[in-house]
């Protein structure tokens, strides 16, 4: 055996190819033919039947029993055959289960998502040493397995495979660095600051309706639409209006869109029940599942497609209506040469009609003026499309919960919101409310810089990072071997009194530098984006929007938390208010 594991590492690691699999499906097919080729009166029909089914558990546990013996080394639960672990990570809040498991097993603990194995870090030195410096060697996602991605979407399937989220080695990296010079371009955030303050702006305008009035507003919904407005204005280039749009607009149906592919996506499919059955199931039994999926599909499986083909659809149309632009301004039709903005219309906006809408610059026209940097080529509609899908999403939910959660806090603890308040004014000084600082000036907000912080260390909407090893490796005295994915439960690392004390209490003087709570903290176990050149490319982005939400509103108002409504948060591919957040709304005098 330690032979055969010794040849398997030199050859490739775990997952050596489809080589073992096949030897072994081979001699289980020929075992399985000498077996009932048999005497009948030597060999009777059960036995035949026995060592047939008892063949088929060791073919259908292959990968499961090849990671319990890699892995011997590093303790974890105990998996049941065919589902692994399935049970206990589909049915309880991973958070909470990551965190009993780290109690139990340690910094690094094994688990197994049917017969794949996962290994766990929440040890701060190893994380850091597979994002950072060894990031060669886990420098890509796990993917999606092709059994799943025959019982999803098209839509889907085209973020598999252009989507910078599951990009993988050069062309990630050349999609990621394109990605980056937009995002962290000064120039660029400047110019869309002030669009990220309108929209806020918006907001404080529809929640002044409510308040003094009595009654509680749910703000996570009122964030929703205010976070897909952001989208609109900087990554398409496009006023949505879901702030003050009428029901029934393109913006309020994106909204509507956004909320149901979160609704109805999580890690194990809760709406299709299908992504599980394909997990478990051989290759060969996949043209069965698929047709069952498109016979039978769930009521959260239409409402999931049609969410996803109406924002697959808005990307295009936006796509198209870029390049339009862009063809006018080659043609000198649109002033000068370069991104320059269209003329002025009669209420002084810059823009072009888009149904009832404006179109402007956004991040979109800056990728279909780009490329590739590692592979040179231009990037294809099909990649562009994909981007902008990513950033929709990713742009709407995570900065939507966040600022709930924010002002959650902010409600609860009346001393914050005080606090943050006075620096506020002092900031920006007298007047009436409705100057909001530039992108560079927010870095003068020590205290609302540690606010959001905090709420992101306590409450992070993306509370997971995962890898993938790329070769044989040894982290921190711990062998890893290629093809094996990793996870790094962010949150798990945030409640770890070790690294933030007393971590259930909100305290934001943990990030205020000088503070005598800055020195207790490990501040390198803070990774609420992730960690390396694989984090959060839009980070500054998110920051920058939340920011000045919160500014433009605590300019304004006063909120206190409604004690009669339950807060809870769920988990899906992020964590949300499941209730959503309600909140008094009064009026500064």
């Amino acid at each position: 055996a330690t032979g055969d594991r010794r040849r398997s590492e030199s050859e490739g690691g775990l997952w050596c190819n489809s080589e073992g699999r096949m030897r072994t499906a081979v001699l289980c097919a020929a075992l399985a033919a000498l077996v009932l080729a048999g005497n009948g009166d030597r060999v009777s029909l059960l036995t035949q039947v026995a060592v047939a089914v008892g063949l088929l558990f060791v073919y259908l546990n292959y990968d499961l029993a090849r990671g319990l013996y890699y892995y011997a080394h590093i303790p974890g639960p105990l998996p049941w055959p065919f589902f692994g672990n399935m049970v206990q990570l589909a049915t309880r809040d991973i958070d909470a289960l990551y965190q009993e498991w780290a109690d139990r097993y340690g910094g690094v603990f094994k688990c197994f998502l049917g017969s794949n194995v996962i290994l766990v870090v929440t040890d701060v030195d190893m994380f850091r040493a597979i994002t950072l410096r060894q990031f060669k060697a886990f420098t890509n996602r796990p993917r999606a397995n092709e059994n799943m991605m025959k019982v999803v979407s098209q839509t889907l399937r085209d973020l598999q495979q252009h989507g910078m989220l599951a990009a993988k080695d050069q062309y990630w990296k050349g999609i990621r660095s394109t990605a980056h010079s937009i995002f962290h371009s000064v120039e660029t955030m400047a110019t869309f600051a002030p669009l990220m303050g309108k929209t806020a702006d918006e907001l404080a305008e529809r929640l002044a309706v409510a308040a003094d009035s009595g009654k509680s507003v749910d703000v996570s919904a009122a964030f929703g639409d205010m976070t897909l407005d952001v989208v609109g204005s900087t990554v398409f280039g496009v006023r949505f209006n879901c702030v003050g749009g009428e029901a029934g607009s393109k913006g309020r149906q994106g909204v509507a869109a956004a909320k149901a592919i979160f609704k109805n996506t999580s890690i194990f499919g809760a709406s299709n029940p299908y992504i599980l059955v394909a997990m478990l199931l051989p290759t060969f039994t996949m043209p069965l599942v698929k047709w069952f999926a498109d016979t039978y599909p769930t009521e959260g499986m239409k409402e999931a497609f049609w969410a996803q083909g109406y924002l697959s659809g808005l990307s295009d149309e936006m796509y198209q209506l870029a390049q339009e632009e862009m063809r006018a301004e080659a043609a000198g039709k649109e002033g000068k040469e370069g991104f320059a903005a269209p003329p002025a219309s009669a209420d002084g906006s810059s823009g072009r009609e888009w149904g009832d809408e404006k179109v402007g610059n956004g991040f979109l026209k800056l990728f279909l003026k780009a490329h590739n940097r590692e592979t040179g080529k231009m990037l294809t509609r099909a990649e562009v499309s994909a981007q902008s899908f990513t950033f929709l999403l990713a742009g709407y939910e995570t900065t939507a919960s966040a600022l709930s959660f924010c002002l959650y806090m902010l409600a609860k603890h009346k001393d914050m919101q005080t606090r943050l308040v006075d620096e506020i004014d002092q900031l920006l000084g007298p007047g009436d409310g409705s100057r909001l600082p530039g992108a560079e000036e927010l870095k003068s907000y020590k205290y609302l810089d540690a606010v959001f912080k905090e709420t992101l260390r306590m409450t992070g909407p993306a509370p997971l990072a995962v890898r993938m090893a790329s070769e044989n490796i040894d982290i921190c005295g711990t062998q890893i071997y290629k093809d094996t994915a990793i996870h790094f439960p962010s949150n798990v690392f945030h409640h770890n009194e070790k690294h933030f004390p007393d971590p259930e209490t909100f305290m934001p003087e943990r990030f205020l530098e000088g503070h005598a709570l800055y020195e207790k903290q490990n501040h390198r176990a803070y990774n609420p984006f992730g960690s390396g050149p694989r984090q959060c490319v839009a980070a500054k982005f998110a920051a920058t929007e939340a920011k000045l939400a919160l500014i433009s509103l605590l300019r304004k108002f006063r909120f206190t938390l409604d004690e009669s409504r339950p807060f809870k948060t769920r988990m899906t591919i992020t964590l949300a208010p499941v209730h959503g957040v309600h909140v008094f709304v009064e009026s500064r005098k």
